[in-house]
């Protein structure tokens, strides 16, 4: 049930309730739950994609809504969201810790020696 209502919060990007406009920093709110929840084949990536790099500024960083000023609680969260969608152009990225993979395999590596 949590994956359904998850993936019903898209819509190019994804909103957090119902009848409210999609936020760039739901692309990771509910981008990582989707990706926890193992959903991620079931989302239209390109849409997710597309609605971010609407929200870049012209000086730089990720906004709430495309047109307006960037933040950095945007910024980071609508990141770690692009690495969702866009794992062949951006660092994939934990889901659980917003970190990225390759630094999480290298730490596990670590770990076993």
């Amino acid at each position: 049930r949590t994956l359904k209502w998850a993936l019903f919060r898209q819509g190019g990007g994804y909103h957090g309730r119902t009848n409210k406009v999609p936020d760039v920093c739901y692309s990771f709110w509910i981008g990582a739950a989707v990706e926890i929840l193992g959903g991620h084949d079931l989302v239209d990536t390109g849409a997710v994609a597309y609605f971010i790099r609407q929200c870049e500024a012209d000086i730089g960083g990720l906004a709430k809504w495309p047109g307006y000023r960037p933040d950095p609680l945007h910024a980071s969260l609508g990141l770690v969201g692009y690495s969702f969608c866009c794992p062949e152009k951006f660092p994939r990225m934990s889901p659980e810790l917003l970190l990225p993979e390759s630094v999480l395999e290298a730490h596990r590596a670590r770990q076993t020696q």
